[in-house]
């Protein structure tokens, strides 16, 4: 069965197909983006967004200067590929960075070596992200970070975590220069609402995050990934921080916001229309005239 009818039938795909269309969500970067694909397509189908079809791009293994390359099986080409086979595509999520600093690990305790490896995987990111954007300027991209990891052979969790957020902080740094680009870290998000069990720390609990510990062990099935179940917990996090907002429609005839169509909005109108706010443009032309209360009766009677 081809890619297409795969996402015709089940609203996701897995790598491969780069001539695949259909797809409103695209899913490029390592094992992370394979993982959490098929969670976040269930919830987009859980909170209603079905129409979402999810594409997975996740490659196991894969490194940001793979995808910032030219290797038509995974770089840029092929990304370039992808978002041209996909034109319905609105919302691109990248997961990617790990797996280059994981092939440093080695190295860790060398500042200036991890200084160098983070630079890159930021430039590479950088290049990728450039890419998508200039392939299709009318897509956003949401880059979603890591959690804390399970400790890894004899290296010192503290340490591992201190890389990895100053990978998160380089990161935010960057996406506050791209305009369509979007980045959100991740760590501390298994303590947070598992807790730490085993030091009797309750989920929720004021002293999380804890930098100088790794996830609860529960959590994750290697040292890298979460359990099947945590991804999709992770998918939910995902669906309320970025996705519910780009996914569903607002309901413009609740110009008062209380989530509730009443007369109340109309009086609400009618403040949005003497005060020129947002709340006024009900037909979307960009202008706030007496066109908009024809525009928000028929608004209103369609209900939301």
């Amino acid at each position: 069965m081809d890619c297409l009818k795969l996402v015709a039938l089940y609203g996701v795909c897995v790598s491969g197909f780069a001539g695949a269309q259909g797809a409103e969500v695209v899913v490029f970067g390592d094992s992370w983006a394979n993982r959490l694909s098929s969670p976040l397509r269930q919830t987009l189908i859980d909170e209603g967004a079905s129409d979402y079809a999810v594409l997975n791009e996740g490659v196991e293994g894969a490194r940001a200067d793979e995808l910032a390359s030219s290797d038509p099986s995974i770089g840029l080409p092929y990304i370039e590929s992808v978002l041209l086979a996909n034109p319905d595509a609105e919302l691109v999520h990248l997961s990617i960075g790990g797996n280059d600093l994981f092939d440093g690990i080695l190295f860790i305790n060398n500042d200036s070596i991890v200084n160098s490896l983070l630079n890159r995987v930021v430039g590479d990111t950088e290049t990728i992200v450039q890419q998508i954007l200039s392939v299709r300027p009318d897509v956003e991209v949401y880059h979603s970070g890591y959690d804390f990891l399970q400790p890894i052979l004899f290296f010192d969790p503290a340490r591992v975590n201190e890389v990895m957020l100053d990978l998160d902080s380089r990161l935010l740094a960057l996406a506050d220069t791209i305009p369509g680009y979007t980045y959100e870290g991740y760590y501390g998000f298994a303590q947070i609402t598992y807790g730490i069990p085993a030091l009797g720390i309750p989920p929720g609990d004021p002293s999380l995050p804890r930098i100088d510990l790794p996830s609860p062990d529960f959590t994750f099935v290697d040292e890298i990934h979460y359990t099947p179940a945590v991804y999709e917990v992770f998918a939910d996090e995902l669906y309320v921080r970025f996705y519910e907002p780009r996914v569903t429609d607002p309901c413009v005839a609740d110009v008062n916001g209380d989530g509730i169509l009443s007369p109340a909005d109309f009086t609400a109108w009618i403040d949005a229309y003497n005060g020129g706010g947002a709340g006024c443009d009900q037909n979307a032309n960009g202008s706030c005239t007496p066109a908009d209360f024809t525009a928000w009766i028929t608004n209103y009677n369609n209900g939301c």
